[in-house]
C-alpha cells in the first residue's frame, strides 16, 4: 500500500508540474517549474512509472503497471480539482487536449521514446541541474509523457486518442529502456 500512496504523490505532483506549464505564460519558466515534479519525486523517492521504467529489471511487471496506473489517478485528480478553481483555464486545456492528440499514434510514439530518454537521464543522474534541463528538453521539444498527458486524455476522451495514449506509455517505456541498455555496464 505505501508503494500506492508514493505513486499517487508523484502523479499529483506531475499534476501540479502540468498546472504550472499551462498557466504561466512563459514556456521556458514553466518548463522549468514542472521540474519541481521531478525534483521531489527524485529527492523522496516517490514510484514515477516514467522514473521506473528504465530499470525495468529491477521490478516486476505488475509493479510497474500499478504505479503507472497511481500516477493516473493522482495526476487527474489534481488536474481537475484545479480546473473547478480556474474556469478560463478550462478552454486552454481543452485547445491543449485537442494538440496533445493530433499527431498519429507512431509520432507520439517516437515523441514519447524521446521523452523517456529524457526521463531516464534525469532520474539516472540524479544531478539536479541535469533533471531540470530534461524535463525542459522534453517539454519544449513537445515529446510526450505519459501521465502529464493524461488529463488531456480525460478532457478530450476517444478510443482513437486511447489508442495513441497507449503509443505514449510504450513509447516512455521503450526510450528509457534503451538508455538504461546503453548505459548499462
Amino acid at each position: 500500500m505505501i508503494d500506492i500512496k508514493k505513486a499517487l504523490y508523484a502523479g499529483i505532483l506531475v499534476g501540479i508540474g502540468d498546472i504550472a506549464y499551462i498557466t504561466i505564460e512563459n514556456n521556458y519558466i514553466g518548463a522549468m517549474l514542472f521540474s519541481l515534479a521531478l525534483l521531489t519525486v527524485i529527492n523522496s523517492n516517490l514510484n514515477l512509472y516514467t522514473g521506473k521504467i528504465g530499470f525495468y529489471n529491477k521490478y516486476n511487471f505488475g509493479f510497474l503497471i500499478k504505479i503507472l496506473l497511481a500516477n493516473l489517478i493522482g495526476v487527474t485528480f489534481v488536474y481537475i480539482i484545479f480546473l473547478q478553481s480556474k474556469e478560463k483555464i478550462l478552454l486552454l486545456s481543452l485547445t491543449t487536449a485537442c494538440n496533445k492528440f493530433s499527431c498519429g499514434s507512431f509520432s507520439l510514439l517516437i515523441l514519447g521514446s524521446l521523452c523517456g530518454m529524457c526521463m531516464h537521464i534525469a532520474v539516472s543522474n540524479k544531478n539536479k541541474i541535469i533533471t531540470v534541463f530534461s524535463i525542459m528538453i522534453f517539454i519544449l521539444c513537445g515529446f510526450r509523457h505519459c501521465i502529464a498527458d493524461f488529463p488531456f486524455l480525460v478532457l478530450n476522451f476517444s478510443f482513437v486518442n486511447l489508442l495513441k495514449f497507449v503509443s505514449i506509455v510504450i513509447g516512455n517505456s521503450i526510450g528509457a529502456m534503451i538508455i538504461n541498455f546503453l548505459w548499462c555496464e
